[in-house]
């Protein structure tokens, strides 16, 4: 289970926040299937505009038999809940002259589905690589906000995600990960991150990228072991961005906190 918040552009008063809560479990491994389960909650803000997503998530990895290429997981997985759309248009200040926009606070309430996909495969040498795809907003809909007599719409539609990472697996429990992160939205340009990141044993990691859109990411991260090797991880990344817009939004501030039980 874990908690996470991120601040974006810190030098504007109306800027996008993120705050996140999720759960996930595993059942036994039983004839090469072991099931995942859990849920999240995550509520976003910018501006006058708030969205926030209750959902549950569902999947299966399906270990194939050892071979002389080392071994695979194959795993595929649903989302299912709701996302409520909430605008405060009382609160823009020339609402009254705005021939669009009407003064009223007003939310609506959706479904929504997403899915995905990944595969893992350890080497002979103990290195081990993952791929993934995932879309998280299957259902493409319109909300229409009126007030009777005029009307705006907020179209939410799907975003595409590919993931993939190489993990090098070096000695006292260190590893060496490379990974990118595509994300794809329609009539909006691709946006893809490329992290690199050091793990020391089993306490500390340390990483760096870089954004296509500007944007470098560093990180820091700790993990704490208990007696009953429970684990307690905490991680800080900052984004600073080499764009001039820099000087009038600010940088980017994300924290995670995750607690693993035994």
């Amino acid at each position: 289970m874990g908690i996470a918040y991120r601040d974006q552009w810190v030098k504007i008063p109306d800027r996008p926040r993120t705050a996140a809560l999720r759960y996930e479990a595993t059942t036994q491994n039983r004839t090469g299937i072991k099931l995942l389960y859990g849920g999240y909650f995550i509520h976003d803000e910018i501006g006058v505009f708030q969205t926030s997503d209750l959902k549950a998530r569902i999947s299966a990895q399906f270990k194939t038999r050892d071979n002389s290429r080392g071994q695979s997981v194959f795993s595929g997985g649903l989302i299912f809940g709701v996302t409520k759309f909430h605008v405060n248009l009382a609160d823009i200040a020339y609402v009254d002259d705005d021939p669009i926009l009407f003064k009223e606070n007003t939310s609506r309430i959706t479904p929504d589905i997403g899915v995905g996909f990944s595969h893992y495969r350890q080497l002979n040498n103990k290195d081990y690589y993952q791929l993934g795809i995932a879309i998280p907003q299957l259902l493409n809909f319109n909300q229409n906000f009126t007030d009777g007599t005029t009307n705006f719409d907020i179209r939410r539609v799907p975003h595409y995600y590919v993931t993939g990472s190489y993990y090098k697996i070096l000695a006292n429990s260190a590893h060496l990960e490379l990974a990118t992160w595509i994300k794809k939205v329609k009539n909006i340009p691709l946006n893809f991150d490329v992290m690199l990141r050091y793990k020391f044993d089993r306490k500390m990691w340390v990483g760096g990228g870089l954004n296509n859109s500007g944007i470098i990411h560093t990180e820091i991260g700790m993990n704490y072991h208990t007696q009953d090797d429970n684990r307690f991880k905490i991680g800080y990344s900052f984004n600073p961005t080499f764009h001039r817009h820099v000087l009038i939004f600010g940088n980017i501030h994300e924290l995670n906190v995750s607690y693993y039980l035994n």
